[in-house]
């Protein structure tokens, strides 16, 4: 009706004011909603996490500072890890990880229900609150999608996906890989205590490499 009153400015003014609206309510989705301030007002309530990395070695070891610091920050969470096999051996002496899931050789997003069926059965009986995918990929996002959990993180460099419930971003590709991975801890209300790797060794493998 102002529009009529007014002509053909008011016309404009109008269809400005309401994309101004729309433009308003997307940029509070994304950092009210999509920006992790909803599960960091409930991070103490969480009590089971899943962390996926399915990358090589090197990018696991580089994971560890989270498994780390999820367990000082959040002491009471049980943290679950689902890597690729044979990087799993890696982690089966960390203290941090109360369960450690592997996933095969070979596994595509094609086979991937003939192949580990059984594990996302197992997986989505545990319950998750929460599960991070710290390096978005089409078959590690294909697990998040199967697997169960009140809140989901898939970092991604691109910015956006589809099925995560906070978007992390990434501001620049220069910035170290144990950064990018806290961010996802940083945009929930975890400040991350120490940011080093590690290792953990049987004295069989330390004598063996002596």
């Amino acid at each position: 009706r102002q529009a009529l009153r007014e002509g053909f400015e008011g016309l404009i003014f109008c269809a400005l004011d309401f994309y101004a609206y729309l433009f308003g309510g997307v940029l509070y989705y994304e950092e009210m909603i999509r920006g992790g301030g909803q599960i960091a007002d409930q991070i103490q309530r969480v009590k089971k996490i899943l962390i996926i990395k399915a990358m090589g070695i090197g990018d696991v070891v580089m994971a560890t500072p989270v498994f780390r610091n999820i367990k000082t920050l959040l002491p009471h969470a049980s943290l679950s890890v689902l890597v690729a096999a044979p990087v799993d051996s890696i982690l089966k002496g960390n203290p941090h990880i109360d369960k450690l899931h592997s996933l095969p050789r070979g596994l595509t997003s094609k086979n991937i229900k003939t192949m580990i069926g059984s594990l996302i059965d197992e997986m989505n009986r545990e319950k998750f609150d929460l599960i991070i995918n710290l390096q978005a990929k089409n078959l590690s996002s294909l697990i998040l999608n199967k697997v169960h959990a009140r809140w989901k993180i898939d970092r991604s460099y691109y910015y956006r996906d589809k099925i995560t419930d906070v978007l992390v971003g990434c501001e620049t590709l220069k910035r170290s890989g144990i950064e990018r991975d806290l961010d996802c801890l940083r945009r929930i209300g975890l400040e991350p205590k120490d940011k080093f790797p590690e290792v953990f060794l049987k004295s069989k493998d330390i004598d063996k490499a002596g």
